[in-house]
């Protein structure tokens, strides 16, 4: 079994992968519906804040159409 150190090593190598996925796939996504600098924060709130998002819903929409 690996001690705490490298056990913990792991884990955080693990999280840096899966984070730069995540920012990957949501570039993906801005590309494929072509979403302006300027709509990309409320695209980010609605991603990743969903639980306390409530605004930007019609801005969201009109990118889905």
């Amino acid at each position: 079994m690996k001690n705490k150190s490298a056990f913990l090593k792991d884990v955080k190598e693990h999280l840096q992968q899966y984070e730069k996925a995540q920012e990957q796939l949501f570039e993906e996504l801005c590309r494929e519906l072509k979403v302006s600098k300027e709509d990309k924060e409320i695209f980010y709130d609605y991603c990743y804040n969903n639980h306390k998002f409530d605004h930007g819903m019609e801005i969201i929409n009109s990118y889905l159409k």
